[in-house]
């Protein structure tokens, strides 16, 4: 599991960057409400 996970770690952290991203420009208490 750990093994297939760092292959495929890469497109893993862009995605995350993008979601963070996406996030960050969200106001927030539209997450939390």
């Amino acid at each position: 599991m750990r093994d297939e996970m760092d292959c495929k770690s890469p497109g893993l952290k862009l995605l995350r960057q993008k979601t963070r991203n996406a996030l960050q420009a969200w106001p927030h208490y539209e997450l939390f409400h």
